[in-house]
């Protein structure tokens, strides 16, 4: 019972990772000026993370009558992280954070609770304390996608490197990443890497031809000092 529950978490997650992906040529040439991008607070990394809330919660509570009572704390971890969930979505901001804070107060080193709390810092543009979050979160957890992505969003304008390198790391962890190849071409854009650049972005939109809305191009191509770099 508990393998099949995982499995089916696995699987909607994974349906939800490539809903609408199809293939389509490549029709970006010129060099996009404009784009319109998203932080990683978008719909499918929330209903994903959702669905991993919920496969916890089960298989604490399928482990708890085993355990007896040493399972009360990972209960009231799984508990106040859906709370912490629930709060942020609404924009309830402060009330997420303080779920979020019971959570490192029964285990300081829980990586998803140091990321949620940088996740509500950024949606409130205190990159600083997010960026400080996303470190602690990798410092446990050094492949957690989310933070890494996050990070890189904060990075792209000040240390674009930076955020090369991370964007990079996320595409080796998840080839499939729409939304990380998108932002890496923008971010080779602005290194001055055109070519290999729109070959992400051409990779992104691939992989999610939703992405094809947040890019305005022109028929010639612009000076780089001229190309506007923007990514969520």
């Amino acid at each position: 019972m508990l393998f099949f529950l995982q499995v089916t978490v696995s699987r909607n997650a994974q349906r939800l990772a490539n809903m609408d992906n199809e293939k389509r040529d490549d029709l970006m040439t010129d060099t996009p000026t404009t784009s319109h991008p998203r932080r990683n607070g978008a719909r499918v990394r929330r209903l994903t993370r959702a669905l991993g809330v919920v496969a916890v919660s089960v298989t604490s509570a399928l482990l708890l009558s085993a355990c007896g009572s040493g399972g009360s704390s990972t209960q009231s971890i799984d508990q106040d992280l859906t709370a912490g969930i629930a709060a942020q979505n609404a924009g309830n901001y402060a009330s997420a954070t303080a779920d979020y804070e019971k959570v490192l107060a029964l285990d300081k080193t829980n990586a998803t609770a140091l990321y949620d709390i940088g996740d509500v810092d950024q949606l409130q543009n205190l990159d600083a304390d997010a960026r400080a979050r996303y470190l602690a979160a990798l410092a446990i957890d050094p492949n957690f996608i989310s933070a890494l992505y996050n990070l890189a969003t904060l990075e792209a304008n000040t240390t674009p490197n930076s955020a090369r390198v991370l964007y990079q790391q996320i595409i080796r962890l998840q080839p499939s990443y729409a939304n990380a190849h998108f932002n890496l071409g923008y971010v080779l854009l602005s290194l001055g890497q055109k070519s290999a650049g729109l070959a992400q972005i051409n990779a992104g939109i691939r992989l999610d031809p939703s992405l094809r809305s947040r890019v305005v191009t022109t028929t010639t191509t612009p000076k780089p000092t001229t190309t506007t770099t923007t990514v969520p």
